[in-house]
């Protein structure tokens, strides 16, 4: 998650205090959000957090062909775009063929 790389931990808490006008309550609190505090939107997070770190899935890779995504499929939904997935037997079933 991009939010990670936004914190006091990797910017420094005097440069958060400092320059980013932050108040020591604030980066205290477990729901602060820094992005969203600096002005930047859900939507501009979520894009930026899909281009940086990736959608988790294989769904909508330009060169993979739709036939060859079943390959891929586990048993859960992949990402947060992901809409693919097998049962839980069906995956254990494949890790056994493996």
């Amino acid at each position: 998650d991009i939010k990670f790389a936004f914190n006091q931990w990797t910017l420094g808490e005097d440069f958060c205090k400092d320059v980013l006008e932050i108040t020591e309550e604030q980066l205290s609190d477990v729901t602060f959000d820094m992005l969203r505090h600096l002005g930047f939107s859900r939507e501009q997070i979520t894009e930026a957090n899909d281009y940086v770190c990736g959608t988790m899935t294989v769904e909508g890779a330009p060169y993979l062909k739709e036939e060859h995504l079943a390959v891929f499929d586990c048993a859960n939904k992949c990402g947060r775009t992901g809409t693919r997935f097998i049962s839980a037997r069906g995956h254990i079933r494949m890790m056994a063929a493996a």
